[in-house]
């Protein structure tokens, strides 16, 4: 099982291995705790929650028809009282021991998160009617699946058919909530609100596999090669004008054929292939497509993932002069089933308009960028762009590749030398409980625990060095300079990922401010 270095004490040694089962859903918890929000979280959630679990008891649910971590998911184990001290400094609320009701040292502890709408559901799990917000129901009507791979040797996944409302614990956001559109922006308005940092997400804005190709070809690089010197480049103003009707067609972007003469995207392509400049460009497996209007894959307006994108390269949310991005123009893709060909059939009414194309969350996002490239279906690639953070798609059995930004990758290294922007601080955010019920006081201190174990240096750069070295390099999440104890270090070490700057000068946290460099830095 993975372990984070953090403030979080270990599962007691002495616990004995007769005490240590999976819990399956029959078992009544000993502790509920639910939550909601960013997809972009949802990695590290679980690397935190299984560094607290007692080994070999950790079970997964998920709603019926989905992958593991999918929209609505449950984690279920026994965590040794000696895992739950609050961090120093911590007041407790409530009292996580006296959950020990059987007294086998150990508390049961069912985590529930609601990921389904991203980020905005943070907010609205916590402060919103209970009707807005739901979570998998686990009990006897879930099924095992027999799935014991791959987070933790021993453990199960099950299947869950129902959901029922069921108001959050506690939100996380990738960004400041006050950055969403309405009504996620003003729902806990005039609410006791404790917002509390997680780390920093780095994201980016990943093209289809075959577009990656294309564009490697064009820049002169190795086709197919996965290290940072041969990712391909995009400019800012490039992307931002993909996704806010600015290019509707990749063939406004212009490149030099074999001649070296300024021409079409794909004729440029096509002209560099057939003089054997590209070695490697398989046109049999990504032929160039005719149809080279763009396609750009985004988020639902309550995806943290959308909402940064649009403060990040558009501006939006923080001045009224922005260019706000496209509306989604594909109402077919309202009703896709995440297939290949669903995805490659969505288009715009208008014939010249890019095909802006909405998806729910992190998982429709990958199967939308993946579509484009589908290997089994050549004659209906497409060239397409999307938005996702960058703990996904490391093992690259995606057919979808990220990109440099204005010369720079998304790495962990590129954030702390501040040049690669594409990066804000995460939130976690719940009610003030200290006039709460018992089980909202120890709810936000099981939350403390987490938090508090996040925002550490060496947890963050334990999830790092573990979970997301790409071929490009360390990315993912970088630790926040605000935290108390987090120090930058020099050279840099992906083992200590402490941002040199931040969006928080002055104490006000805002993604619209350009980072200001607080400590020692480098370039």
């Amino acid at each position: 099982m993975k372990k984070l270095a953090s403030m979080m004490l270990a599962a007691s040694a002495a616990l004995a291995s007769s005490q240590l089962f999976a819990l399956a859903p029959t078992v009544t918890p000993e502790l509920t705790v639910t939550l909601s929000g960013a997809t972009a979280q949802d990695g590290g959630l679980l690397e935190l929650v299984e560094s607290l679990c007692a080994p070999g008891t950790i079970d997964y649910f998920s709603e019926t028809g989905s992958p593991r971590i999918a929209n609505y998911n449950g984690y279920f184990c026994s965590i040794p009282n000696t895992s739950l001290g609050l961090p120093a400094g911590v007041t407790a609320l409530g009292n996580l021991a006296a959950r020990d009701t059987n007294g086998n040292g150990s508390v049961d502890v069912l985590v529930l998160k609601r990921s389904a709408g991203g980020s905005g559901e943070g907010p609205n799990g916590v402060c919103g009617a209970l009707s807005v917000t739901a979570q998998v129901v686990v009990d006897a009507t879930c099924t095992d699946t027999g799935s014991t791979a791959p987070e933790v040797a021993g453990d199960k996944h099950w299947k869950c058919p129902s959901l029922q409302q069921k108001q959050s614990n506690g939100g996380l956001t990738d960004l400041e909530y006050n950055k969403f559109p309405a009504p996620y922006n003003s729902v806990c308005d005039g609410k006791n609100v404790v917002t509390q940092p997680i780390w920093g997400t780095i994201f980016n804005t990943p093209v289809s596999l075959n577009f990656r190709n294309a564009l490697q070809c064009a820049q002169g690089l190795t086709v197919g090669s996965e290290t940072e010197a041969n990712m391909p480049n995009l400019p800012k103003s490039v992307v931002a004008s993909a996704f806010n009707g600015g290019i509707a067609n990749w063939d406004t972007v212009r490149a030099t054929d074999a001649a070296g003469t300024y021409t079409t995207l794909k004729a440029a392509v096509a002209s560099r292939v057939a003089a054997g400049m590209c070695p490697g460009y398989n046109t049999a497996v990504n032929p160039i497509p005719t149809d080279t209007r763009v396609r750009a894959c985004r988020r639902v307006g309550s995806s943290g993932t959308n909402n940064q994108f649009r403060v990040k390269f558009l501006n939006a949310s923080c001045t009224a002069e922005a260019q706000d991005q496209s509306v989604d123009n594909t109402p077919q893709s309202t009703a896709t089933t995440n297939t290949n060909a669903n995805w490659q059939n969505v288009s715009p009414p208008i014939a010249t308009a890019a095909a802006v194309i909405e998806t729910s969350g992190t998982g429709n996002m990958n199967s939308c960028l993946g579509a484009f490239s589908d290997p089994a279906a050549p004659a209906t690639q497409r060239w397409a762009i999307g938005i996702v953070s960058t703990e996904n798609n490391v093992d690259l059995a995606l057919n979808f590749r990220f990109v440099k930004i204005d010369g720079y990758a998304p790495t962990v290294a590129n954030v702390l030398q501040n040049k690669y922007f594409d990066w804000v601080e995460s939130q976690w955010i719940w009610l003030n409980a200290a006039s709460g019920t018992q089980d909202q006081k120890d709810a936000v201190d099981f939350q403390e625990i987490l938090q508090k174990g996040t925002g550490q240096a060496a947890a963050v750069g334990n999830l790092v060095v573990t979970n997301y070295i790409h071929s490009f390099g360390a990315a993912g999440y970088v630790a926040l300079n605000t935290i108390p104890g987090n120090v930058p270090s020099l050279p840099i070490n992906p083992a200590n990922p402490v941002a040199t700057s931040t969006h928080a000068a002055g104490g006000v946290l805002s993604s619209c401010r350009t980072p200001q460099v607080r400590v020692p830095t480098s370039f």
